[in-house]
C-alpha cells in the first residue's frame, strides 16, 4: 500500500518519527540521532539506488518485523508530493524494477527531480539519506546494518570509494570541502578517521 502524506501530515506523522534516526535533513554534518547505534556512509547513492542495497534494506527491516516505511523529499517543491508511505514488499519489487517514478496502486513516486531524499523506518529503527553529491548516510541498529551487510559485500568499504571521489574533486578550482571532516567525526570512530583523511589530505 502507498499513500502520499501533504506536508501537514508528513509534520504530524513522519517528522517525528524520521528525528528519531536523523535529527536534521543535511547530509553533510552533524545528522545521525546519537540514540542510533551504527552509521556509515555508502557510495555510490543517488536518486538511483544499487539494488542489493534496497534489497538488504528491506531485508534487515522485515527481520525487525517492520512492514511500511516512509519517503521524504528533502529539497521541497511546490504542487508535488513531497512524502510517500509504502509497503517493503512495493518498495522492493517496484524501485529494484524501476529505479524512479515507481507505480503502485495507480499513484507514481514522482522522484525524478529528487535530488536529495531520505527512506526511513515508520518506526523509527533506521533510514538512509541520499545527497546530490552521490553519497548516502545509512543509519541503524547494529542488528540492523549487520544484515545489510549480508546484501552488500563491501559495505564498509564503500566509504573509501566515496575518499576517492572527494580527492579528486579537491583538485578542482573552488572545491568547498570542509564538511568532509566534520561528517567523518560524526559517522566514524577516532581510529579510523586520520587515516581516511591522509587519504584525501584534508585535516
Amino acid at each position: 500500500m502507498v499513500y502520499i502524506l501533504t506536508e501537514s501530515q508528513y509534520e504530524k506523522e513522519a517528522e517525528p518519527i524520521l528525528q528519531k534516526v536523523f535529527t536534521q535533513n543535511y547530509p553533510y554534518e552533524e545528522c545521525v540521532n546519537s540514540s542510533i547505534e551504527e552509521s556509515l556512509i555508502v557510495f555510490p547513492c543517488s536518486s538511483y539506488i544499487e539494488p542489493n542495497l534496497i534489497e538488504g534494506i528491506v531485508k534487515a527491516a522485515s527481520s525487525l518485523k517492520e512492514e511500511n516505511c516512509y519517503l521524504t523529499n528533502i529539497f521541497r517543491y511546490h504542487e508535488v508530493p513531497n512524502h510517500y508511505s509504502i509497503s517493503l514488499s512495493e518498495l522492493l519489487e517496484e524501485y529494484v524494477s524501476s529505479p524512479s517514478n515507481i507505480p503502485s496502486d495507480g499513484i507514481k513516486l514522482n522522484m525524478d527531480d529528487w535530488m536529495e531524499y531520505v527512506i526511513y523506518s515508520n518506526k523509527g529503527t533506521w533510514g538512509l539519506m541520499i545527497s546530490n553529491e552521490g553519497h548516502g548516510i545509512l543509519a541503524g541498529s547494529s542488528q540492523f546494518i549487520n544484515i545489510v551487510r549480508q546484501s552488500v559485500s563491501n559495505l564498509d568499504d564503500q566509504v573509501y570509494l566515496f575518499l576517492d571521489k572527494i580527492r579528486q574533486l579537491s583538485n578542482a578550482p573552488n572545491a568547498t570541502l570542509e564538511w568532509v571532516p566534520e561528517l567523518l567525526n560524526h559517522i566514524y570512530d577516532n581510529s579510523k578517521i586520520e587515516q581516511m583523511l591522509k587519504q584525501i589530505k584534508i585535516s
